[in-house]
This record gives structure tokens, sequence and C-alpha cells, in this order.
């Protein structure tokens, strides 16, 4: 006879000199809810093409690890990033270090038409230190705005 579903099986034998009511029983893991994937479709007609999406990434990255080293101020960047933004670049600044200060690879996603997403290998000096930033469009059309960084 079949249990019903809900039933978990028994598994193996009871041994000789055990309790036979006392048995073990293999319950099934849950599984995971399916994950929904947003259909980023094709760039936007008239909108940014990748190549200008990464020149502006470029240009963000550049102005962010200017103002991280201290050598730009961090009011240059009110125009193109969120307040916490210009706040976080404030309070992480690494002043006092001298050598060459630039980005020195930048990788841009684009998970959906109105976001971007970068990682960059950033230079201070000796140090090399990575950037992670976060580009939105919102509303859709509108100018690109750093709504998340994360330096490590």
């Amino acid at each position: 006879m079949r249990r019903p579903a809900h039933e978990p099986e028994p598994v193996g034998a009871t041994p000789p000199g055990t309790d036979p009511a006392v048995t073990a029983v293999v319950v099934p893991a849950p599984r995971a809810p399916a994950v929904a994937v947003a259909d980023t479709g094709p760039p936007d007609p008239g909108g940014p093409s990748d190549d200008d999406v990464r020149r502006r990434a470029t240009a963000t990255v550049r102005a962010m690890v200017e103002v991280l080293a201290g050598r730009r101020p961090p009011a240059h960047l009110a125009g193109v990033a969120r307040p916490e933004v210009v706040r976080y670049l404030t309070a992480s600044r690494t002043t006092g270090r001298d050598g060459p200060v630039a980005p020195a690879r930048v990788h841009v996603t684009r998970p959906t038409r109105q976001a971007a997403e970068i990682v960059a290998v950033c230079r201070f000096g000796e140090r090399f230190r990575a950037l992670t930033v976060r580009l939105d469009r919102d509303p859709p059309g509108s100018a690109w705005c750093v709504t998340a960084v994360r330096l490590v």
C-alpha cells in the first residue's frame, strides 16, 4: 500500500534490539521559489548606447577617485550623485598619499535599460582598491545619477 504524498517514507529496516516504534524518516527539503528575471530587452531607441554609458561611467569613476584622493572637492559630485553617496565618499577620503590616482580598469554591465553597474579597480599611489558604483536613470530618459557606491 502506498502512503499519501504528504506523509514521509520510512527509511531502512528496524535493527534487531531496537524499538520498532521508532523509525527514521526522510523529509524532502523545501524547494526554493522560482525567481523572475526582468527582460532587459534591447537598448531604448534614441537612448544611450553601451559606449555612451561606458564613457559616462569612466568619467564618473575618475571624478570619484579624485574626490577619494582629496584632489577634487566633493561638491563636484553634487550634480551626478545622491547626497548619501557624496557623504560616503567624503568620509572615505584617503588623503596624504603620493603617486598616481586613477581608475586602472572599469567594467560596466547593464542589468536594465535604465541602470548600469560598475566595478573599477582604482590606483591610489602604490595601492589598488575596488570601487563599485550603481548608476540609475529615474525617470527613464533623465540624467544618470550615482545611487550607490562602495570602496573595498
